[in-house]
């Protein structure tokens, strides 16, 4: 048996391309006038009135940055505590001795006073640390933020329910 020689494909020869026509006449733009609109805001509800006063005039806090001198890598940045609730926790923090906080309310406590860079500063800082750390820990953000101070809110016992004395 002798093998058959095979046939190559057979190819259609490609066409030539055609070259694109070059512009003939570039098309100038006028400068087109267009009319100024001005918005105009609503009036703000009384909450949003209330909000925009009472936040008018602040100036925020040099945040806690804690970087790479302590052997962090990005830096944990802890911005100073104006939330409602984070307010609360410092002033919780200024009526009671850290010491003596019940074991219950310490992680919420100090999720609060850390807000956003919590889940860093336990992780990160904190877990396994003794108990004596954290009392430290929380006393450096107390004397950042406030130095001898309490907080806007004037303390725990300005709030409904404690009392002045």
């Amino acid at each position: 048996m002798t093998a058959t020689p095979r046939k190559s494909p057979t190819r259609t020869p490609r066409k030539a391309a055609t070259p694109r026509k070059a512009a003939t006449s570039v098309a100038v733009t006028e400068p087109r006038l267009v009319d100024i609109v001005t918005e105009e805001t609503a009036p703000l509800g009384p909450f949003a009135q209330m909000a925009a006063d009472a936040t008018a005039n602040y100036t925020p806090h040099e945040p806690y940055v804690i970087g790479e001198s302590d052997g962090i890598f990005p830096d944990i940045v802890i911005t100073e505590p104006v939330e409602t609730e984070r307010i609360v926790a410092m002033a919780m923090l200024f009526e009671t001795d850290e010491t003596k906080l019940n074991p219950q309310d310490f992680q919420p406590l100090l999720a609060a006073v850390c807000g956003d860079a919590y889940e860093r500063v336990w992780s990160e800082l904190l877990r396994g640390k003794h108990f004596a750390v954290t009392v430290g820990f929380l006393g450096i953000l107390k004397q950042h933020f406030y130095g001898e101070r309490k907080p806007a809110a004037a303390g725990a016992s300005a709030l409904p329910g404690k009392s002045g004395a």
